[in-house]
């Protein structure tokens, strides 16, 4: 598992649209259907950790303007919240990471007992439950809006995973 990109973005959110300020370029991965992990912050501040495989920009607007598919608003996303960011990592999962991850007897136990998910999706969200732990005992509370947690199996190359991630997010 590789780290193939970090990029982070300022942003608004005007009359319920959603104002990107890159200090990145916006392009593939960040752009494209691709694995990644992010980190919305307000003012520094972790307020909320979450993965997707869709374009960051589609993933945030989401919770923004709900469609008819999506019926929920990002809790942050009505607040007056200043200085948006969001810190968005690429996560590049090739097929011997995830055999690896696999064939690990902690992450077979989370596989073997979740319904309908790719292990592609088991190790994202564990990545992302291991980036919320780190916050939480780094910053001595949860990410402000945090809604949900999805709890698997780890594995020792996750915990070093989340732990670059989150040395990274604290640098910047």
């Amino acid at each position: 598992m590789e780290l193939t990109g970090h990029n982070r973005y300022r942003f608004t959110i005007d009359y319920g649209y959603l104002n990107f300020r890159g200090e990145g370029e916006y392009g593939a991965p960040f752009s494209k259907r691709w694995p990644k992990l992010y980190v919305v912050s307000s003012g520094g501040m972790p307020i909320y950790v979450g993965a997707a495989t869709k374009p960051i920009k589609d993933r945030l607007s989401d919770g923004i303007r709900p469609s008819s598919k999506r019926r929920y608003l990002w809790s942050w996303s009505s607040f007056a919240l200043e200085d948006l960011a969001v810190d968005v990592w690429a996560v590049d999962l090739d097929c011997q990471d995830i055999e690896t991850m696999t064939d690990d007897p902690n992450m077979q136990l989370a596989m073997d007992g979740t319904i309908n998910k790719k292990p592609e999706d088991i190790i994202l969200e564990t990545l992302e439950a291991e980036l919320v732990l780190l916050i939480h005992q780094n910053y001595h509370q949860w990410p402000k809006y945090q809604q949900e947690i999805h709890f698997h199996k780890t594995s020792d190359a996750l915990r070093e995973k989340a732990i670059e991630i989150f040395e990274q997010f604290r640098r910047l």
